[in-house]
């Protein structure tokens, strides 16, 4: 295994524990907001900032082709720009502004876990747009 990579590694693991980290303290920050009944919009929109750099980060290999090479976008493009604008909207303003509350679409963005984890699909579908891979290469 050469340098770079063990290099590219190290970086990639040491910036996704810096962003667990930070999801740790957002979480603790949200915990507290709503003991305050404090403004929840910064904290949830961190959160998803958080996740949907998790999600970047998993696609390292495109980061690195993206800047190294020139964009290659696919179709996934649009769905990713959708996905993402979806996503960064914290579930509890799409129930005050729709009214929607017991279908399944608003319980997928209201529960925090799913949310989150949309918000990792993402950054991974925003990479692999810009990269124009759609499909795991490895080997």
């Amino acid at each position: 295994m050469s340098l770079t990579k063990v290099i590219t590694a190290s970086v990639v693991v040491i910036a996704m524990a810096v962003l667990f980290y930070l999801m740790t303290v957002t979480i603790e920050e949200i915990r507290i907001a709503r003991e305050r009944l404090t403004d929840l919009l910064v904290p949830l929109l961190k959160l998803n900032l958080w996740g949907f750099l998790v999600g970047v980060l998993l696609e390292w290999r495109s980061i690195r082709a993206v800047l190294t090479d020139s964009l290659r976008i696919n179709g996934m493009l649009l769905p990713a720009v959708l996905l993402t604008i979806l996503v960064f909207i914290p579930g509890p303003y799409w129930v005050e502004w729709l009214g929607l509350r017991d279908s399944f679409m608003m319980n997928m963005l209201l529960m925090s876990e799913t949310h989150l984890l949309l918000c990792v699909v993402a950054g991974v579908l925003m990479m692999r747009s810009l990269h124009g891979r759609t499909r795991s290469t490895t080997g």
